[in-house]
């Protein structure tokens, strides 16, 4: 659960926001996410995450469709529409110790039809793991990454995606 190799896990979220409902903005916030496991054999599982968000025309600017990419600062690139792709790659080295590269791209624009002419952003790293917890597949470690203007270091616990 804490640290999956192998199945699918997906979610759809709606947020509605209303003045009939108590709210001072009038809109609507969608975001699908993706994370797919594969085992490739031996000590290496693949780990392939999309994430697609829209939001409303009257969002408030601490609520609009953003990248997640590890390597890009979160609220860095915010519009209405966001479409985000990342891959993983883990490696066991022995029963406890684990290291992970990864890598992924977003895009940003102010409508689905503009995605195509935005620039994408890419971001990238590598970290280790290490199993705290037997029982419940518990990991912990530090990824180290880097975007197209920063440089960041993560404490992991579990996956490396922040709503997996």
């Amino acid at each position: 659960m804490f640290s999956p190799t192998k199945g699918t896990k997906s979610s759809l979220d709606w947020t509605q926001n209303g003045g009939a409902i108590g709210s001072d903005f009038n809109y609507a916030k969608v975001l699908v996410e993706s994370c797919n496991y594969v085992p490739l054999g031996g000590p290496f599982t693949l780990g392939l995450r999309g994430d697609a968000q829209y939001a409303g025309e009257d969002a408030p600017f601490f609520d609009l469709a953003s990248i997640q990419l590890r390597g890009i600062r979160a609220g860095r690139y915010v519009d209405n529409v966001s479409l985000t792709f990342e891959a993983e790659l883990r490696f066991d080295v022995t029963a406890r110790w684990t290291v992970v590269g990864f890598g992924g791209v977003g895009w940003i624009a102010n409508q689905i039809s503009e995605l195509g002419d935005s620039p994408g952003r890419g971001a990238g790293g590598f970290g280790f793991r290490y199993l705290v917890a037997r029982e419940y597949d518990l990991r912990a470690g530090l990824d180290v990454a880097a975007g197209p203007e920063d440089e960041a270091v993560y404490v992991t616990i579990g996956t490396g995606w922040l709503r997996d």
